[in-house]
């Protein structure tokens, strides 16, 4: 069972580590001009575009794997 190898400072790190590849994301995404918003915690991360970007979010799905999701969440 893997989770009886994971200790809760392992976990704590996780959470640690993800607040600080999100925030860093995020500032690095608000540099891009073609990026009208930038929104989100941790690793969930919002982009709204001034373009529409529905060839870019198949690629991203298709061929690298990234989950995209074309709703707009409030």
């Amino acid at each position: 069972d893997w989770s009886s190898d994971v200790c809760s400072s392992d976990l704590e790190n996780l959470v640690e580590n993800a607040k600080a590849v999100g925030d860093y994301l995020l500032e690095e995404l608000k540099k891009f001009p073609q990026i009208k918003e930038v929104r989100g915690r941790g690793l969930m991360i919002g982009l709204e575009f001034e373009e529409p970007i529905k060839e870019l979010r198949s690629r991203l799905i298709y061929d690298e794997h990234v989950f995209t999701d074309r709703k707009s969440v409030v």
